[in-house]
């Protein structure tokens, strides 16, 4: 279920961003995005403090901004 995948996914960052390493009240990133064919599984999910999941998100940039940051988050 998607509560079980999100809890997985807590649990693996252990409450902190996994991109800064600060703990937080995550949201969920996809690295592929849904719209780009990413599945909604632990290992397309990121757990990201705001900041972070705004300016990593590929969803929110195109073309090679989006190959890179898709990259970066793998």
């Amino acid at each position: 279920s998607t509560e079980s995948i999100k809890h997985s996914v807590r649990e693996r960052a252990r409450f902190k961003c996994e991109n800064c390493n600060q703990f937080t009240k995550g949201q969920y990133a996809h690295i592929v995005p849904e719209a780009d064919g990413g599945d909604y599984d632990y290992s397309n999910l990121l757990y990201l403090c705001w900041p972070c999941h705004i300016n990593y998100e590929p969803a929110s940039a195109k073309g090679d901004k989006k190959s890179a940051r898709i990259v970066y988050m793998h």
